[in-house]
């Protein structure tokens, strides 16, 4: 999630919070209540925003791509924000688990890097979670294998909430504005 394109201004993780800040909001304004499951317990308040934020920012565990397993309420809904790059069958799981008892939303943005990359010659990736390199000789003889892998990936992740029930899933790119996410959970 602390990736960030060259056409994105922010990594996925920022533009990841400001859905969710913006979400919190909204929701505690029309009545509900909020929660961050293992970071900040329901509320109502209307400084949901400082209670959400002061959590975010004082808590000194990772941030993984998936929440960790929690039991949401019979009653809740959870909207599950994520990169999705984590092994298919962990997703799988998640949402299942997750959708058992509650409803989900769940806006999937990729970056347009990701879908299609637009490198070439001699490059070093650096994988800025664990910082883990790979060195491409061609980087550009690589684009079609990883073309279809990332396909492959996307199109393993998409029947998921269909067969979930109480769960829906959108896609876009992380390059369009943060509003667009609002566009699949308005529903």
């Amino acid at each position: 999630m602390t990736f960030r394109s060259k056409l994105a201004q922010e990594p996925k993780l920022e533009r990841a919070l400001v859905v969710a800040f913006a979400l919190a909001e909204v929701l505690v304004h029309a009545g509900e209540r909020v929660g961050v499951p293992g970071l900040m317990r329901p509320t109502g308040s209307r400084n949901v925003l400082d209670k959400f934020a002061n959590a975010v920012v004082h808590d000194p565990t990772e941030r993984p791509s998936l929440p960790r397993a929690f039991a949401p309420s019979s009653l809740s809904e959870v909207v599950l924000i994520s990169d999705f790059w984590s092994p298919i069958d962990d997703i799988r799981k998640t949402i299942a688990q997750l959708s058992s008892s509650a409803r989900m939303a769940i806006p999937c943005r990729s970056s347009t890097r990701r879908k299609r990359p637009s490198y070439s010659g001699r490059i070093e990736f650096v994988e800025p979670e664990g910082g883990e390199s790979i060195t491409a000789g061609r980087a550009e003889a690589w684009r079609a294998e990883y073309e279809a892998l990332v396909a492959r990936h996307r199109a393993q992740i998409a029947p998921i909430p269909t067969r979930s029930a109480g769960a829906s899933l959108s896609t876009g790119l992380i390059e369009q504005q943060p509003s667009c996410s609002w566009h699949c959970m308005r529903a």
